[in-house]
């Protein structure tokens, strides 16, 4: 029997015993907060003392233990969207689970592709997973299919789309346009290079980057250049947000750029290479540089809030401060107002967590489906204000180095 047979049964059997693991996690789950099930929850599954939740302002929300059906399967992949926790496995299941208290709303199986992390993003109340050269989108309330194409092409970014079109390239040098009704390419931009990272769009344009380190920028009705512009080192893809572009590369550079005109905000030279996007916060921008630390900058300068060493990624945002895990599997507090690390203590056999921007939740996970959940004590809006650059400010460099790169756009 093929893998994917397996896992449509599997499907299925997880199906009818769910409303079982549901009930199961709801007994876990306690209106009294001081529960010992509750509080004795992050230190089975994490290996967390209770003591050290208290000192990082953080309570148990919820835990769900093991929510794979087949023991050989293995949780690849965790993402957050609008109250709903997505767990992915390597099998191609997709559970989908209310972020309140960790009861299943839906399950599905995607098309089987190998990949452990698939591009995701989103669209009005959709669901887009890249699974290969297969497209699909699943409607987030109950999971059910709402498109599913095969491009035609060989996929080489992550994909965007409007109400009409998919965008994304290939990896041959050319950038579409595909009609999501039938997957007929509208236009196609011939590059010098391949396409590849992520892509954005906004309601003029179409962005990406390509191997041959640069940016071009299409008209997102024709397909014809706006503008291009070459930065120097390897990139991953680009973040837009509102109207400003965030690149980094693997110079050390981190770039900050006007969507519509391509004029450099700043620039920042980040003392390592730079192999992952950027998560950019209407304040600040967290930065991890590979191998190295994690930076939080200001967004309207550059301007640097704190480095921390061996940090990976920023997990949650409460107010003044920011949770991050480290290199080393370690959740830290860090207080942005003052730069400090307030504590950090080591997570064991949760291993996977996500980026979320929508609230102050914590998500983590092992690769068994065990999902332990936290919250702070007492979630705040942010009271830190982001300085006024100078005019010295437009680049900056976090580790001290002088700025030598003399690359511009």
């Amino acid at each position: 029997m093929s893998t994917s047979s397996v896992t449509r049964i599997a499907v299925c059997f997880l199906l009818a015993v769910a409303i079982a693991k549901t009930a199961a996690a709801a007994t876990e789950k306690s209106d009294d907060k001081n529960s010992l099930v509750v509080l004795q929850a992050a230190q089975r599954i994490a290996g967390v003392p209770p003591e050290m939740l208290t000192r990082a302002h953080l309570d148990v929300d919820w835990p769900f233990s093991d929510l794979l059906v087949d023991d050989s399967d293995r949780v690849t992949q965790l993402f957050y969207h609008r109250g709903q926790l997505f767990v992915y496995s390597r099998n191609g299941l997709l559970f989908a689970l209310d972020a309140e208290n960790g009861n299943i709303n839906w399950a599905k199986v995607l098309p089987y592709s190998g990949m452990d992390q698939p591009p995701v993003s989103y669209f009005e109340n959709t669901l887009a997973i890249l699974m290969g050269n297969t497209y699909v989108e699943l409607r987030l309330a109950d999971g059910e299919y709402t498109n599913q194409m095969e491009l035609p092409f060989d996929v080489s970014t992550s994909v965007a789309r409007n109400d009409v079109n998919l965008f994304a390239g290939d990896n041959k040098m050319r950038f579409y346009a595909v009609r999501l009704q039938d997957a007929v390419p509208m236009w196609r931009s011939v590059c010098k290079t391949s396409p590849t990272g992520r892509v954005a769009i906004n309601d003029r344009f179409a962005y990406f980057t390509t191997v041959a380190d640069r940016l071009v920028v299409t008209d997102i009705d024709t397909g014809r250049i706006a503008w291009e512009a070459d930065i120097t080192g390897r990139l991953c893809g680009l973040v837009l947000d509102r109207n400003e572009l965030f690149i980094p590369s693997q110079n050390t550079s981190l770039y900050c750029l006007d969507s519509t005109s391509g004029e450099r905000r700043w620039k920042v030279l980040c003392g390592g290479v730079l192999e992952e996007l950027p998560t950019v916060m209407p304040d600040l921008v967290y930065q991890h540089v590979a191998q190295k630390s994690l930076l939080c900058l200001e967004r309207q300068s550059g301007q640097l809030v704190w480095e921390l060493p061996l940090g990976k990624t920023l997990l949650a945002r409460n107010g003044d401060h920011s949770y991050v895990i480290t290199l080393d599997n370690e959740l830290t507090l860090m207080n942005n107002a003052t730069g400090q690390r307030v504590v950090s203590f080591f997570l064991r056999n949760v291993t996977l967590h996500t980026t979320n921007l929508e609230d102050s939740r914590i998500f983590l996970a092992s690769p068994q489906g065990d999902i332990l959940t936290l919250r702070p004590l007492r979630p705040v809006e942010p009271t830190f204000k982001v300085r006024e650059p100078t005019a010295t400010e437009s680049e900056n460099t976090p580790d001290g180095q002088s700025d030598l790169d003399e690359s511009v756009l």
